[in-house]
């Protein structure tokens, strides 16, 4: 009776066919001439002051001008909105980088009045002798995937002595596309996979097939890897599967933060969290295609929310919450002048917000690491 082989021998006699057959349908596909790994293309669509990026899937067109309320939103040559251009800064100097979607871009808020440029402002009369600037790397759109590659690629050339995280909305969204997956068919390259296949014509062929595909999942081309009108969400009922479709779920979401946690320690940059406020938080309720939630009702960015309270308490980071002072503000007055639309607050919401931030760092000026200014008038 004949030994058995080996498992390792095994093995590879079963691999030997399949060799076999991927060579042959290699050499098919040379024959027929085959096209090589092409990624499809991202598109700004009708988004006039965006450009397409296979690196963020869209980015503001640098130096591009916003008609933004009864101003302008002016855009700087790297693309986003601020006048300070990166490169290092004097001993005396301190800067704050924030990112985010649109509320941290300042929608709706002409240039001069966003909460960055008023923060700047109150920062600047409670800590005098020191020159203080808030960089605002926010862009329309962007969820903490995008957000964190704009920190890697541009934000740490400002040399930020605090990095202030806001992304929410936008990862909560459920739109026609997720973002590690349109980034990755964008830019396949980054896969080690990919890198070690592209070689092969078989491979580029059915990869290049299935891409296309997928790319026009929608019906229009390229629509998945474009910002746009969210999903209808109403008949969506189980939490659990909203945060697993939404353009970034949960548990990726959370890894984000870890990531820039990361990094900021790694640049000797503080990290503060900074939530936003939408006009649910001020006790209205505008959004057409929905009806008026249920008193305890789970709406899309309360998992995301409780993620990044979760996630300070854990790493002990500061977290300041803009719906409880936008809150705090709407019983003080009217709250429908805090907003322009249902998720961006105007320039008197960044009036609000600039204030709270104010407070919460002039109460940890360690964060900045400046001295406190206990016995200096604060206005």
């Amino acid at each position: 009776m004949p030994r058995p082989l080996p498992p390792a021998r095994r093995i590879i006699w079963a691999l030997i066919p399949l060799l076999l057959l991927w060579t042959a349908w290699e050499l098919g596909a040379r024959l027929v001439d085959a096209g090589r790994c092409v990624a499809p293309l991202p598109r700004a669509d009708d988004w006039m002051e965006m450009q397409a990026s296979t690196r963020f899937l869209w980015q503001l067109v640098p130096g591009y001008q916003v008609p933004m309320g009864e101003g302008m939103a002016r855009v700087n040559a790297h693309g986003v909105r601020d006048s300070l251009m990166p490169g290092p800064k004097g001993p005396r100097e301190r800067r704050i980088v924030t990112i985010g979607d649109s509320g941290v871009f300042g929608w709706g808020v002409p240039d001069g009045s966003t909460w960055q440029e008023q923060l700047e402002i109150l920062l600047q009369q409670r800590f005098p002798g020191w020159s203080i600037e808030v960089v605002n790397l926010g862009v329309p759109g962007y969820s903490s995937e995008q957000a964190g590659r704009l920190l890697e690629d541009l934000g740490w050339s400002y040399e930020p002595d605090l990095v202030l995280v806001s992304t929410i909305f936008s990862d909560c969204n459920i739109d026609a596309f997720q973002d590690h997956v349109a980034l990755s068919l964008v830019d396949p390259d980054r896969r080690l996979a990919h890198r070690l296949l592209r070689s092969s014509r078989l491979y580029c062929s059915l990869w290049s097939a299935w891409a296309r595909w997928y790319a026009g999942l929608t019906g229009t081309r390229n629509r998945v890897l474009v910002p746009g009108i969210p999903r209808d969400t109403s008949k969506l009922e189980r939490m659990d599967r909203w945060v697993e479709l939404s353009r970034v779920p949960l548990g990726r979401y959370e890894s984000n933060l870890a990531a820039m946690l990361e990094a900021s320690r790694a640049h000797g940059a503080s990290m503060a969290l900074a939530p936003l406020a939408q006009e649910w938080d001020a006790g209205l309720w505008t959004v057409d295609h929905r009806p008026l939630p249920a008193e305890g009702e789970h709406l899309a960015w309360m998992p995301y929310r409780q993620a990044m309270a979760d996630f300070a308490r854990t790493h002990q980071l500061p977290l300041f919450s803009m719906p409880e002072a936008m809150a705090l503000a709407a019983q003080q007055g009217d709250p429908q002048r805090l907003f322009v639309d249902p998720v961006h607050p105007s320039a008197a919401g960044a009036t609000v917000m600039a204030r709270a931030l104010a407070d919460a760092l002039t109460a940890r000026p360690e964060l900045l690491k400046l001295p406190s200014p206990a016995g200096e008038a604060v206005p």
